[in-house]
């Protein structure tokens, strides 16, 4: 007899963001050839820009950068969430809505964060190539992980 788990929102958000968050390093890191203390500068400089983040340098600018990447997965993840409780098909077609929602983040993080944030665009962005693998990316490795911690924490619709 299979015990019924009570919907767990925080759980949800914590998976989801946490695992999509890390694997979206990962990615980076091994996409750009980077290693994990060059990228969380590379983060870093969202807040303080490239010369403040040379300027600083350091373990602070690391934790900076990991901590906004990690907040943003989060709150990626929260969003999805909440959408996610209030229309069941979402949970109900975990692979559809994750691969609309990773789609959904790379247009979000390319026309608003990244063109607000210190860091702004860089000219790799407009190269077709690296589009195509940023979306796919988002679509497979941000929004198929929130999908599914959504469906597994916050419970498949009958």
């Amino acid at each position: 007899m299979a015990t019924e788990t009570k919907p767990n929102f925080l759980l949800a958000i914590l998976a989801g963001g946490l695992i999509a968050g890390f694997i979206d390093i990962f990615t980076a890191m091994i996409t750009f050839h980077m290693t994990f203390p060059q990228f969380t500068q590379v983060l870093s400089m969202g807040w303080l820009g490239r010369a403040g983040v040379k300027a600083a340098g350091g373990p602070e600018i690391m934790a900076i950068g990991l901590a906004s990447h990690m907040a943003l997965a989060l709150i990626f993840a929260t969003v999805f969430c909440f959408f996610a409780q209030r229309a069941p098909e979402m949970r109900r077609h975990p692979i559809v809505s994750g691969l609309v929602f990773g789609l959904c983040v790379y247009a979000v993080m390319n026309a608003i964060v990244l063109p607000l944030s210190a860091f702004g665009i860089s000219k790799s962005m407009a190269d077709p190539k690296i589009a195509l693998i940023g979306i796919l990316e988002h679509m497979i490795l941000i929004g198929l992980p929130i999908s599914f911690s959504a469906q597994r924490f916050l419970g498949k619709p009958a």
